[in-house]
């Protein structure tokens, strides 16, 4: 269930004030070159975190609503251009898988706005365009109300009774 409340809530913000963004980086892409620091941080841009992935055809979109669950505002899935994935559709893959579940997310409130969820497209030469597009997509989410996400209840294993 969504809920808008202040920024007091805990977790929606980082520590330079912005709001917190989850990317998971295709490899292929963008993920190999220095643009991100060690501890998956874009450089200058420490309140988007990233997770490298073997190709943006293997992000589970269950990630993107745990992502929200643990206190991120947005969340984008970078991957190489369409028609140009080195797994030959990886990204036309999560294009489609994306676009069902983020309108599923919208349908049952879980996420007030798809905007919250972006795709990128780039190639490994596209540093200045991923910069650019972060910083448009850290705008556009820092200008809507903080979002908080109620995480899921854990299921008992099965055969145990709580």
């Amino acid at each position: 269930m969504t809920s808008v409340s202040d920024t007091s809530q805990p977790n929606v913000l980082a520590a330079n004030g912005k709001p917190k963004i989850l990317g998971f980086v295709c490899e292929w892409s963008l993920g190999r070159t220095d643009h991100i620091h060690e501890d998956g941080t874009v450089k200058g841009m420490e309140h988007i975190k990233t997770i490298k992935i073997p190709c943006s055809g293997f992000v589970k979109t269950e990630w993107v609503t745990v992502a929200f669950e643990n206190g991120a505002q947005g969340v984008f899935v970078l991957g190489c251009p369409l028609g140009d994935c080195h797994f030959n559709e990886g990204n036309f893959i999560i294009n489609g898988r994306l676009e069902q579940h983020v309108g599923r997310m919208v349908n049952r409130k879980v996420i007030d706005d798809s905007g919250r969820v972006a795709e990128l497209y780039l190639g490994a030469t596209g540093n200045n365009d991923f910069f650019g597009q972060l910083e448009d997509f850290t705008k556009y989410i820092a200008d809507m109300p903080p979002l908080v996400v109620a995480a899921k209840k854990p299921r008992a294993a099965a055969g145990k009774k709580e």
